[in-house]
């Protein structure tokens, strides 16, 4: 029997873990894997933008959009909370409107398009 790898299958580097981001009922939730997250969540011309700069990030509802494949945009309209769960990955960070959290789950309020 003959067996061929491709040298890239055995060089390649790990699969990262994947930050999946959806908008639904009102919630924003960013789920990352455990990873040494480094999430961002802005508000950026009316909508809401989530950027994971250490993990691929992926839209998971119709309400969001892959702008890359480290940030993803979600409407802000109706959105009236945001949980984020890092998973407490290696040195996580979660800056939410230029405010950094630990990586514990955090709960934030949608108020006239102010992050608080």
């Amino acid at each position: 029997m003959l067996l061929a790898i491709s040298a890239a299958a055995i060089t390649a580097t790990p699969a990262q873990a994947l930050t999946n981001v959806t908008a639904i009922g009102g919630k924003l939730s960013v789920n990352a894997g455990n990873v040494g997250d480094h999430i961002t969540i802005n508000v950026e011309n009316g909508a809401l933008v989530v950027r994971n700069f250490n993990d691929t990030i992926k839209a998971g509802s119709f309400t969001c959009a892959n702008v890359d494949v480290r940030t993803v945009r979600s409407v802000s309209s109706g959105i009236t909370n945001i949980l984020v769960n890092s998973q407490g990955g290696l040195a996580a960070r979660v800056c939410v409107d230029g405010h950094e959290t630990d990586s514990s789950c955090r709960l934030y309020c949608v108020k006239s398009g102010v992050l608080r």
